[in-house]
C-alpha cells in the first residue's frame, strides 16, 4: 500500500488554513463545512499510520476539528468590538503564519549520526515514556522535555531532528531571532503561537536552538521585556508538561552555556543531557560520512583523520573537510577561474575532476580551522553538571 501520510497531511493542513480564513471572514456556514471537512481528512491521517500513540493523537485532532466546526456560529457586533476583533484576528493569524515557516520536513534517521549512543538512548528513552502507554495499575511521570548541553558543533540539532522523525512528528526548529522582537510585547505572544500550533499539530517536537537567550537567569539584571518573555515562555511549558492529556509536544533546548539559563526555567526540563565532543571512534565515523559515503578519496584512511583531529567537534570536521576538498577541487581543475570568468554557459556542462583528497589538504585545512572547545571550556561542563546533581 503507498504511504499516503504525507498527502493526507498536507491536504489537512490546507483544510484547516481554508477554515480559519472563512471564519475570521465571517462566513460561518462555510467555515463550518471546511472544518467538517478538515475534520473527516484528520480521521484519514490517523488511519495512514500504525503506530497507536501518534494515531491516537490524530484522533484527538480530528475530535477538536469537529468541536471548531459544532461551535462557528455568527455573532452580532458593534462596528467598534468587529473592528477590534478583527485587527487582533489579523494578528493572530500573522504570529501564527510567521510560526508555521519554522517547521521543517525532517529526514534525519539515528544512523545519521556518528556516534553519541549513550545520548541516543536518553532521547529515545525520554519520548518512548511519553508516547508509549504505562503498565496496568502504574502511574509515571514522564517528561516531555529535555535539554541537551555541551560545546558548540556536537549535533544537538541533528539528534533533535532524528526525534522528530523517529515520532513522525511536526518538526519546528526555532532559533533565538525567531521569536525576539524589538516590538514591546510581541514576544511572549509568538512563544504562544508556536506552542499553539504545535498542539494543533500533534505529536510535535519544538526545537529551541540557544534557548539561554529566551531564558536568561533573572539571577542577573535583566529588563522587563527580557523577564515577559521568560515568564511567557514558562507559562507556555507548564501548559503541556502538567496536564496528562495534553497533546503531544516534546519541548527540547540546546545551549552551549547552561549555566546561563534561568534557575525556574532549568527546572523545566526533566532531563538534562550532556552532548560531548566525539572521541576518536565517532571522528572516524564522521569522516567517513563527509568523504567514504560521498564518494570521495582520501589519501589518509578516516582512523588516521580522527587522530589528527583531537579534540574537534563534529561541525569542525565537517569544516576541514568541505575546505580540504575544496582545496583539492581547485587544483584538479586548473581552469575553473576562467571558466567562472567565461560565465554560466561555460560551467553548465563542465564535469570538475577530482583527484584523490591528499594528506597535505587536510593538514592545512585542520591548521586553517582550530577547535573552539578547550580544556578549560570542557572542564566547566563537568562541573556545571555536578552542581546540577548530574
Amino acid at each position: 500500500m503507498p504511504d499516503l501520510s504525507g498527502v493526507y497531511g498536507r491536504e489537512l493542513d490546507a483544510a484547516v488554513a481554508k477554515a480559519q480564513k472563512l471564519a475570521e471572514s465571517g462566513d460561518a456556514d462555510g467555515a463550518r463545512r471546511a472544518y467538517l471537512r478538515a475534520a473527516e481528512l484528520a480521521l484519514r491521517y490517523a488511519q495512514s499510520t500504525s503506530n497507536a500513540a501518534i494515531k491516537k493523537q490524530r484522533l484527538e485532532r480530528a475530535q477538536a476539528l469537529k468541536a471548531k466546526a459544532d461551535a462557528v456560529t455568527r455573532k452580532p457586533v458593534r462596528d467598534k468590538e468587529a473592528k477590534q476583533a478583527s485587527a487582533a484576528d489579523e494578528e493572530a493569524n500573522a504570529d501564527r503564519e510567521q510560526v508555521r515557516r519554522l517547521i521543517t520536513k525532517s529526514s534525519v534517521r539515528w544512523e545519521d549520526i556518528a556516534g553519541l549512543d549513550e545520548v541516543k538512548r536518553d532521547l529515545r528513552t525520554a519520548y518512548a515514556m511519553a508516547v508509549a502507554r504505562a503498565p496496568e495499575g502504574v502511574k509515571l511521570s514522564p517528561s516531555r522535555t529535555v535539554l541537551l548541553y555541551g560545546p558548540p558543533g556536537t549535533g544537538k540539532t541533528l539528534l533533535a531532528a532524528a526525534v522528530s522523525t523517529s515520532l513522525e512528528a511536526t518538526f519546528f526548529n526555532i532559533k533565538t531571532g525567531d521569536l525576539l522582537s524589538s516590538l514591546f510585547g510581541k514576544s511572549p505572544q509568538l512563544i504562544a503561537a508556536v506552542f499553539e500550533e504545535a498542539a494543533e499539530r500533534s505529536p510535535s517536537v519544538l526545537f529551541f536552538d540557544e534557548v539561554e537567550a529566551l531564558t536568561p537567569s533573572r539571577d542577573r539584571e535583566i529588563s522587563a521585556a527580557e523577564s515577559r518573555v521568560v515568564t511567557a515562555f514558562l507559562q507556555a511549558l507548564s501548559g503541556f508538561t502538567s496536564k496528562a492529556d495534553a497533546p503531544f509536544v516534546l519541548t527540547i533546548g540546546a545551549t552551549n552555556v547552561p549555566w546561563q539559563l534561568d534557575a525556574a526555567m532549568l527546572s523545566r526540563f526533566g532531563r538534562m543531557v550532556y552532548v560531548p565532543l566525539p572521541d576518536r571512534e565517532c571522528r572516524a565515523r564522521i569522516f567517513q560520512l563527509n568523504l567514504d559515503q560521498r564518494g570521495i578519496r582520501s589519501q589518509l584512511s578516516a582512523p588516521e583523520l580522527a587522530d589528527l583531529s583531537n579534540g574537534y567537534s563534529g561541525r569542525e570536521i565537517t569544516q576541514v573537510c568541505e575546505q580540504a576538498v575544496a582545496v583539492a577541487i581547485r587544483e584538479s581543475n586548473p581552469e575553473l577561474e576562467t571558466r567562472v570568468d567565461q560565465g554560466k554557459a561555460a560551467l553548465d556542462n563542465y564535469v570538475l575532476r577530482l583527484d584523490r583528497i591528499a594528506a597535505k589538504h587536510f593538514t592545512d585545512a585542520l591548521r586553517k580551522i582550530r577547535p573552539v572547545s578547550t580544556d578549560a571550556s570542557l572542564r566547566k561542563y563537568a562541573d556545571w553538571a555536578q552542581r546540577q546533581g548530574g
